[in-house]
């Protein structure tokens, strides 16, 4: 058998691209179907918006007097949310991002996410957040609870 053969066996999970050269690669990559987008959510549509509300923001905090001023002239909002069906794509999208906001190593789909919001004993929370120039954070910050009789609950993230 060979190297390759044997790769692939034992890295079924994996995509290995058969091509040779460079066109029949690029032909393969576009065809593969491997990088599609599973859904777009609001967040995702109003990326460019964010940017430029980004540098709105730099500009502001440069002329601003300190920092107290620049806080207070955002006009910063945030909401908090539970259980809300609307949010199931997004909460779901961000428990599949690694990054600094996501505790455990767990990746939840829509439908774990639902299974959670109808069973009695956890509850999904959520947090939008927005300023004068953009609703560009939308909800960023997905957090479930579990309940038990006698003990309180818990809290993961």
């Amino acid at each position: 058998m060979s190297n390759a053969i044997g790769s692939r066996k034992r890295c079924r999970k994996w995509m290995f691209c058969p091509a040779g050269d460079p066109l029949e690669m690029l032909r393969w990559l576009v065809t593969c179907r491997r990088f599609d987008t599973l859904a777009i959510t609001k967040e995702d549509a109003l990326r460019a918006k964010s940017y430029a509300a980004a540098g709105e923001r730099s500009r502001l905090a440069t002329s601003s007097a300190n920092i107290e001023e620049y806080l207070a002239s955002l006009g910063t909002q945030v909401a908090v949310g539970c259980d809300t069906t609307a949010q199931i794509s997004r909460v779901a999208q961000l428990t599949q991002k690694t990054n600094q906001f996501n505790l455990t190593t767990r990746r939840y789909t829509e439908t774990e996410i639902q299974e959670r919001m109808q069973n009695p004993t956890w509850r999904v929370f959520w947090c939008s957040c927005r300023d004068n120039f953009a609703d560009e954070w939308g909800s960023s910050a997905p957090c479930w609870s579990r309940f038990k009789a006698a003990s309180g609950g818990s809290i993961r993230s």
